[in-house]
């Protein structure tokens, strides 16, 4: 589960019982602040990201990620968009770490 998130950290909480291999992160705009600003990636791009992974967690453990998800807003998007906020959803993808 990924408990906080900032540029250019990110912690990894681990509340299981077992070492966790995680694979993947990625993040998806999901809500905009203003009505006729989608949250879409016509208005606001999520790039994959930038840290190494995999990265195993240990059993109850928290790890702290070096990396970026970086943001982006497409050139030639409409100056409607300036100041809006935007939620990002950030999800992981991982499995049972061998011993």
């Amino acid at each position: 589960m990924l408990t906080k998130w900032w540029s250019p950290i990110a912690t990894v909480h681990n509340p299981a019982g077992y070492r966790l291999r995680v694979q993947q992160l990625s993040g998806r705009v999901t809500r905009s602040s203003r009505r006729g600003c989608p949250a879409t990636s016509a208005s606001l791009q999520v790039r994959p990201y930038t840290g190494r992974l995999p990265v195993v967690v240990a059993a109850h453990g928290r790890t702290d990620l070096a990396g970026a998800l970086p943001v982006t807003m497409p050139s030639g998007t409409s100056e409607k968009y300036a100041g809006a906020w935007f939620t990002i959803n950030i999800s992981g993808v991982g499995y049972r770490a061998d011993r």
